[in-house]
């Protein structure tokens, strides 16, 4: 070895006098740590077998002091287990040893081929050099090269053999690296091999955030490997189980989505397993049906809007009388915790801070008392309502205090305008509004407060009345501190359906003539328009999810059975893309996002709950029944782990999956 070295100097100082490449200083540093490595090696090994040694030496003395029945049993299972580990660290040993002469040749025949002043003895071919001697100097190398390669990778088996996985990666992540063809391919499946045993060891102990590690890496050797290797695959579905697991029993269902979503991505949308989890049963839920968790009762008439306190630790709920505060349950039950007078009340402001009435009243929820009143409303006047989710800006439709049409209702001609008050004289605007009078009588989802009906005309033959119709003026749009904002209607309506955005910078409505509308608030100007339905009415919603990222209606529409079913839309705000559409049995008669905006939820009058799962772009099968409904209200928690549903005298809470 000393003799190796001399070479090795002499080979120095003659690469720095001639010019050398650099390229051979790199291999013989290459050697030179190869033989460090096999060296070190070789005396770990002896530590090991001395330490060995000495441990089966003091585990027979122990083993002395049982009883004679016993002692030749366990010095023969003594004797196997120092056997066996004997002669696994005689092989680690013996491929140390290999190891170091292998690196002692590359060294000798590199530093000869460099005193020779031709160049790499790994890269140079042997018929390139000046003489015979040189030429035999880059054979030599490059056959010691090959030689050390394949040491290394025969005590990297070793090691993983042991089931000394990192030591083997030791030295299998460089060789793979320098190494190509069939030496670089053995390499990779060694290395393969390593975390893959690796992750199994660690699904075993419950150890799902090492295992995922480790797949992680098998497959940026093999980036097909969990369709093309049936055992890789199996340890993957069995860690991301595991993590999932962890996440649910943590309440952690962000982490839970995450993960899902992950092997969503790598096995597929259609992966039984991956359709498992996403209908798997979680808090609340059996068998895919939520469970109700606690049902709320005392309400004296059918609640009108329920909404979540902040932080998500209360429910506050309006039926037109009264106010009711409740805790929601927890660790403990929930239970209510106080009653006010809330005349009027029949809509929640976002986080429930204030209560609204139609005559335009604010209210506080913590005692019931008038805090401010909507501009420019009067008694009856605010048809539609809604707010941020913080409950800081808020949006509504106010009526006109005159009709703004006259109209005929019966006989032959069904609907005739026969004259204006405030809006002009009749034209082509009024079809919408003509087209729901058709049959010549009042349409079923026109508000009667809306419509101011005469008495019919007598002697007439077809018995015509006289009718004024209460259409919207405007929207107006203010934030707790004061009004900022009017959008007018055109054409005007009779009702609207409103949502505003969390950041307050949007408004949607619907109307009747089947447009969604989305204005931006500080401009005027409209975003989009989409034109999805015939015509919307009352029992129809509108809802811009909580990253206001998108917008969502429901249009209900009676079928050839006479059974009505709702359409489910969502849009992109940013581009007008539609994202899906989800058809729900029934009417519709309000919708929520969760916080995520990976669920919608849908509520009907007949009081069956319906999910939608939006990234799976797949509904859940019905998931709870609460009861007939007048009014349905529907909403998620502001941790999503929570839906509340009412509508009757009731509340209802549910788990979510």
């Amino acid at each position: 070895m000393a003799a190796g070295k001399e070479v090795a100097r002499r080979g120095d100082g003659a690469v720095a006098s001639t010019g050398a490449a650099d390229g051979v200083r790199a291999s013989i540093q290459q050697a030179l740590s190869a033989y460090e490595l096999a060296v070190a090696t070789r005396l770990r090994a002896e530590r090991e077998a001395a330490h060995a040694h000495g441990e089966h030496t003091r585990a027979l003395t122990e083993r002395e002091r049982q009883a004679t029945s016993d002692r030749q049993r366990d010095q023969q299972a003594l004797h196997s287990v120092a056997a066996a580990d004997a002669s696994r660290i005689a092989v680690l040993a013996e491929l140390a040893a290999q190891t170091a002469d292998a690196a002692v040749r590359l060294l000798e025949s590199s530093s000869l081929a460099h005193v020779r002043g031709v160049g790499d003895a790994l890269t140079v071919q042997t018929h390139t050099a000046t003489d015979e001697q040189a030429a035999a100097a880059f054979t030599a190398a490059a056959t010691a090269a090959v030689d050390l390669h394949a040491a290394l990778l025969k005590l990297a088996t070793a090691h993983r053999e042991s089931g000394d996985w990192e030591r083997a990666r030791g030295i299998l992540i460089p060789l793979r690296s320098a190494t190509a063809g069939p030496l670089h391919d053995a390499a990779t499946e060694l290395l393969y091999g390593t975390y893959l045993e690796q992750a199994a060891a660690a699904n075993a102990a419950a150890g799902w955030e090492q295992a995922r590690q480790l797949i992680d890496s098998a497959l940026e050797l093999v980036p097909g490997g969990l369709t093309t290797d049936p055992v890789l695959a199996a340890e993957f579905l069995l860690a991301t189980g595991q993590g999932v697991d962890a996440a649910l029993a943590a309440d952690r269902r962000d982490d839970a989505e995450r993960l899902i979503g992950v092997a969503r991505g790598r096995l597929g949308a259609d992966h039984p397993q991956v359709r498992r989890w996403t209908r798997r049963p979680v808090l609340g839920w059996t068998g895919g049906q939520a469970a109700c968790l606690q049902e709320f009762g005392g309400h004296s008439q059918p609640v009108k809007h329920a909404a979540f306190t902040a932080d998500g630790e209360q429910l506050v709920s309006v039926d037109g009388s009264q106010l009711k505060r409740w805790r929601m349950p927890g660790t403990s039950g929930g239970g209510l915790l106080t009653t006010i007078a809330a005349p009027g009340a029949s809509q929640l402001t976002g986080a429930a801070r204030l209560a609204v009435t139609a005559d335009g009243d604010l209210l506080s929820t913590d005692n019931g008392t008038v805090v401010s009143r909507i501009a420019g409303a009067a008694a009856g006047s605010v048809t539609s309502f809604a707010s941020t989710r913080d409950g800081s800006a808020m949006a509504w439709a106010v009526r006109e205090k005159d009709p703004s049409r006259y109209v005929t209702l019966g006989g032959s001609d069904g609907f005739t305008v026969v004259g204006s008050i405030g809006f002009g004289s009749a034209s082509s605007a009024d079809a919408p509004i003509a087209t729901l009078f058709a049959s010549g009588a009042i349409p079923r989802h026109v508000p009667l407060d809306a419509i101011r009906v005469g008495e019919a005309r007598q002697g007439s033959h077809n018995m015509g009345r006289r009718a004024g119709l209460r259409l919207v003026d405007v929207v107006r749009m203010s934030s707790l501190t004061g009004e900022h904002g009017v959008v007018n209607v055109n054409p005007k309506a009779l009702w609207l359906r409103l949502a505003l955005s969390s950041a307050a910078d949007f408004v949607a409505w619907l109307d009747p003539v089947g447009q969604v509308v989305i204005t931006d608030i500080a401009t005027r100007i409209v975003r989009h328009t989409f034109q999805s339905a015939l015509s919307y009415g009352p029992d129809d919603t509108i809802a811009i999810s909580p990253r206001d990222q998108l917008v969502v209606v429901t249009n209900a529409r009676p079928h050839s059975d006479n059974a009505w079913r709702s359409t489910v839309t969502a849009w992109e705000v940013a581009t007008g893309r539609q994202v899906c559409s989800w058809e729900v049995g029934g009417v519709a008669g309000d919708i929520a996002i969760s916080p995520d905006e990976r669920l919608m939820g849908a509520l009907n009058t007949a009081g069956v709950i319906g999910l939608y799962d939006i990234r799976a772009q797949s509904a859940l099968r019905m998931v709870g029944y609460h009861g007939a409904l007048e009014s349905p209200c529907i909403a998620f928690s502001p941790d999503g782990s929570r839906l509340v549903t009412s509508g009757d005298r009731t509340i209802k809470v549910w788990g979510v999956p």
